[in-house]
């Protein structure tokens, strides 16, 4: 049995309306219920609470996610299902591999053959024959597929919208949003990356010709990385591919509520859609609004949420524990990947299932493949510590110690934040996200992750 953490909850006024007294070994309950229901592991399974935080599904499977279209993905036994608010199991755990439904269908693989994905409705009939290599959750009506032949858009009848020579050369970031759909290719000279967007009818948006990274569009404006200079620079196109909001920014991410983070000299505030600062950057790291909440990690490491006037509404102290034992660390994978972007992500691999997507959007444009390589959940625990998106390959990030703290272990990392010398120039060869992925033996105890940043010198500016 793991150890156990008092986990609660707030509203958006930052007011405890559940008290941390839930008796729970991980708190994977952030966000607003979805059908009413929070996911929470206890006794090494996981089941569901209410509102009230009274048990509502007991915890019975290896892994239980939120609900979607009314039913949550749960596995036990290496097989996946999907079960109502009340528990029952609507649809069978008979799947290999699934993933949450999005617009009334759910990616599912019967046999776990590499090109056994189709796609099911909610009472689990098979509406689009499988024979995809990957396939991704529905959005706008659309979804982006893969077969031999390369990646494709198809509707939800399974109707080819783009065909593989529309997207030729194009690797997709995300689903579709709002009519369009980001995506990247390796541009010349080598590492460079070009961005752009794609409508549903393969028509092509760029960004003055020259985006190096981007974003999904929300609320209609997308984040992109132009190159200024030899720096790159974060600014906002429309769906016109006008540059809306000049590339003036260190990183950016997407609009909710009027507002989106940005990070200028190392900090991270919001901005409106006009451009102008409303938060002062001042935040180690900025996650977009949701439910009138940002999450935000401030200067002194406290995690917690902002309100859209930038007041701390909910902090939440690190604290050091005692009785320290040393876990030795294996690496897997350490590198920069264009991962498509994103915040920094400091998680456990939670499953094979999850470890096979998260080595897809590592390594999916890498020629040959590389393998996933071989785990074993039942006597190792699998921790990823990934940067957001970085433009420039002396960022990094290294996980250096695992550390069991009595009932807790500490997994300690360094970020890496490049400083050049005086009158250099920063060289930006790619947009990617740093990460490193490591085994360490299976501790049955909440993971804590803290980090410090680091300043290095990139080779050739000492």
């Amino acid at each position: 049995m793991g150890s156990i953490y008092s986990c609660g909850f707030i509203d958006a006024t930052g007011r405890e309306v559940i008290p941390r007294s839930l008796r729970v070994e991980n708190c994977f309950m952030s966000g607003f219920p979805r059908g009413g229901r929070f996911s929470v592991r206890s006794g090494g399974q996981s089941g569901y609470i209410d509102d009230r935080g009274r048990v509502a599904i007991p915890a019975r499977y290896f892994s239980a996610s939120a609900f979607h279209d009314g039913l949550a993905l749960v596995q036990q036994d290496s097989r996946y299902g999907f079960i109502d608010p009340t528990g029952r199991e609507v649809i069978l755990l008979r799947y290999r591999a699934a993933s949450d439904f999005s617009e009334g269908l759910a990616a599912v693989n019967a046999d776990g053959s590499p090109a056994g994905w189709g796609y099911i409705n909610t009472r689990g009939e098979q509406v689009i024959a499988a024979g995809y290599r990957k396939a991704d959750a529905f959005a706008n009506g659309l979804a982006v597929v893969e077969t031999d032949s390369g990646p494709s858009v198809i509707d939800a009848r399974g109707r080819a919208v783009l065909a593989p020579t529309a997207l030729r050369g194009w690797n997709a970031l995300d689903s579709f949003a709002e009519g369009y759909l980001s995506v990247l290719r390796a541009g010349d000279p080598p590492f460079v990356n070009r961005c752009a967007f794609i409508d549903r009818i393969g028509r092509l948006l760029r960004v003055g010709g020259e985006a190096s990274a981007c974003q999904a569009f929300s609320e209609g404006l997308a984040a992109v990385g132009l190159k200024v200079g030899r720096d790159l620079r974060y600014g906002f196109t429309d769906q016109t591919g006008r540059l809306v909001i000049a590339a003036r920014f260190d990183n950016a991410d997407r609009f909710a509520g009027g507002l989106a983070p940005v990070k200028i000299g190392g900090r991270w505030g919001f901005i409106d859609r006009q451009g102008h600062i409303v938060i002062q950057p001042r935040f180690l790291d900025a996650a977009p609004f949701s439910h009138s909440l940002a999450w935000v990690t401030t200067e002194t490491g406290e995690l917690g949420y902002v309100d859209g006037e930038g007041r701390l509404v909910w902090p939440r102290p690190m604290s050091p524990p005692v009785g320290r034992r040393r876990i030795p660390v294996r690496t897997l994978a350490q590198g920069s990947a264009a991962m498509g972007a994103g915040h920094r992500e400091l998680r456990v691999i939670e499953s094979r299932r999850d470890l096979e997507q998260l080595w897809d959007r590592l390594y999916r444009w890498y020629q040959p493949p590389r393998p996933v390589p071989a785990t074993d959940f039942g006597r190792f625990d699998y921790l990823l510590a990934a940067q957001g998106e970085r433009s420039d390959l002396a960022w990094g990030i290294r996980i250096t110690e695992v550390v069991r703290a009595d009932a807790r272990a500490l997994v300690r990392f360094d970020e890496l934040e490049p400083v050049f010398a005086r009158g250099a120039l920063a060289i930006h060869p790619m947009s990617a996200r740093p990460f490193h992925l490591v085994e360490v033996e299976k501790q049955h105890a909440a993971y804590v992750f803290e980090g410090r940043l680091l300043n290095s010198v990139p080779h050739g500016h000492r």
